[in-house]
Order: structure tokens, then C-alpha cells, then sequence
């Protein structure tokens, strides 16, 4: 990689790594992946661990010292496949090399193909801790303090759009998935998890309300806060939208989803031609996804 690096210097932006061929025959990138497959094919056919001195070799040289975007994603789907069903990385180095590499890497550079692999390993962490388990195809919270947590919120704050749902999809399913034991106290249970989404949605509001009375607020930083509201508020829909769906017994009261507008709609009401030949014009009713059809009832009369 340092000789590759050295031949492009300020020319990354201007090559392809599928295209690029530093040896004139084969692509950067095949030179990648056929390196890493036959580093994966000596470790499956000779039964063998890789260790984490020598996984965080390949992670720094290709996660955080890239010389092309890409390199990246070939990294990421690499260490992926090594957590698949049968790990090809060592048990006892699975945790320190979470802590020591993925949990540092920064949030902005993540691809999908980086998030998949982040919840490979953040899975994989916590089921051997026994801070999760897995019940067929599901995995269910045994603990609020799983390994990953802190970094999961920092992906979702200051990742990159591509990656954002599927990170509060994660969140969502790590603290409504709970055990039995968490489940007779479920409230108490995700009492941080509450606290926090207020937390950071106060601390973005803070911020932009002080750069505002400074005359500091530049639309960048405008938007950095804005985004980071939204993707907590999202976080919070989903959320409740998931308590409310595993709530299926009778309820007095409609459910949380409900209580907010939901999408604009506009209805048009035909009347039949009324008594004594009175005739009425049809007319259109405006109301939202989420209104009660006794409203919407007492809007047409």
C-alpha cells in the first residue's frame, strides 16, 4: 500500500481504483481482493485463527489509511465475512480489536457496507459477553450497557445519510428487543434510552439558539444541528412506533403514532342527489392519516 500511495500521491482524485493498474496487469482493486481472499482461504483450509495484531495490520492499512475511498468498503466486507458462521477471528481478540479500531474509526467515513460490518462485530460482542443472546434469527437485549452503544448514537448524529436508518433501525431493535427480566420493568429499563434522545435534541437546540444570539449561525453549522434534531426525533418515532406495535391488547386510548398529524390528504365527498330534487355540489375535506374517523365524520355533517 505505501508503494501505491507513493505512485498516486495527489492524483486519487483523478483514478479509479477498478480501472487503476499499478503494475500495468491488474487493477488496484483486484490486487485488493485477491490478497485478502487468499489471506481468508489460508486461515479456512489451515484452520487457523487470525489474531488481532495482525487483523489491526490489515484494518489500519485499509480502514484508516486508505488511499482510495473504496479501499474502505473492501475492508469492510472483508472483516464481515470473518465474523460470519464460522469465525475466522480470533474469539479472544473479537472484543479488543472492537474497541482498539471500530469503535475509533470515524462516523463520517462509514459506508453501508462499514455499518454491517460494525453490527456484525457489535453482535457478535455482546452474545459472547452474554449481553445479548440470540433466539433463531432475532437477537434480544439481556443488559441497557451494551459494548457499542455510545458509538452507534455517534453514527447516527454524525454518519452519513446512507447509513443513518439503518443505525436507528439497530438502536431501535437493541432497546425494544429485551429479555424477560428487562421486560417486567420495562419502563425503568428504557428510562436512559429516553434520556438521552432528550439530552441530545436539548443540547443541538442549545447550541443553535446560542450561535443565534452571538450572530455566529452559519447555514453549515445550521444544518449540522437541524440534521442532528431530525435524526433524533426519527429515532424517537420509530421508537414509540415499535412499543406501540407490541401493544396488541385492547386500549381506551389511540396510539402514540396516532397523536401526532400524519401525512396531508385531501378528500372529495359526492352527495347523491338529495329530496326534492336538490342538488349538491361535491366538495373536498382536508384532513391528515392519523385523524379519527369521528372527526373526519363530524367535519363532512
Amino acid at each position: 500500500m505505501d508503494a501505491v500511495r507513493a505512485l498516486v500521491k495527489d492524483k486519487v482524485a483523478e483514478l479509479d481504483m477498478e480501472t487503476y493498474c499499478p503494475d500495468g496487469r491488474y487493477s488496484h482493486a483486484t490486487h485488493l481482493q485477491e490478497r485478502l481472499n487468499f489471506i481468508r482461504y489460508v486461515l479456512r483450509e489451515g484452520q487457523l485463527w487470525l489474531i488481532g495484531r495482525q487483523a489491526q495490520q490489515i484494518w489500519k492499512c485499509l480502514a484508516e489509511n486508505a488511499v482510495f475511498p473504496g479501499d474502505r468498503g473492501i475492508c469492510f466486507r472483508w472483516f464481515s465475512k470473518l465474523l460470519g458462521d464460522e469465525p475466522d477471528l480470533d474469539p479472544e481478540s473479537t472484543l479488543p480489536f472492537m474497541e482498539e479500531n471500530i469503535l475509533k474509526l470515524d462516523p463520517s467515513v462509514l459506508s453501508d457496507s462499514g455499518l454491517k460490518c460494525f453490527e456484525r462485530f457489535f453482535r457478535a460482542v455482546n452474545v459472547a459477553d452474554n449481553r445479548m443472546s440470540q433466539k433463531r434469527r432475532r437477537f434480544v437485549s439481556e443488559t441497557m450497557e451494551l459494548v457499542g452503544l455510545d458509538y452507534l448514537w455517534q453514527v447516527i448524529l454524525h454518519g452519513p445519510d446512507e447509513v443513518v436508518v439503518q443505525a436507528i433501525h439497530l438502536l431501535k431493535e437493541s432497546v425494544t428487543n429485551l429479555c424477560p427480566t428487562l421486560l417486567q420493568d420495562m419502563a425503568e429499563t428504557q428510562k436512559p434510552f429516553r434520556n438521552k434522545c432528550m439530552e441530545t435534541l436539548n443540547s443541538s437546540f442549545d447550541k443553535l439558539q446560542s450561535l443565534k444570539k452571538a450572530n455566529k449561525l452559519t447555514p453549515e453549522a445550521e444544518a449540522v444541528h437541524v440534521t442532528q434534531m431530525v435524526r433524533c426525533l426519527t429515532l424517537l418515532k420509530e421508537f414509540i412506533g415499535e412499543c406501540d406495535m407490541t401493544h396488541r391488547h385492547e386500549r381506551t386510548i389511540p396510539l402514540h403514532s396516532r397523536s401526532v398529524r400524519g401525512r396531508q390528504l385531501s378528500l372529495v365527498v359526492r352527495c347523491p342527489a338529495a329530496a326534492h330534487g336538490q342538488q349538491i355540489d361535491d366538495f373536498e375535506v382536508p384532513t391528515h392519516t392519523n385523524e379519527l374517523a369521528a372527526v373526519l365524520r363530524r367535519k363532512i355533517l
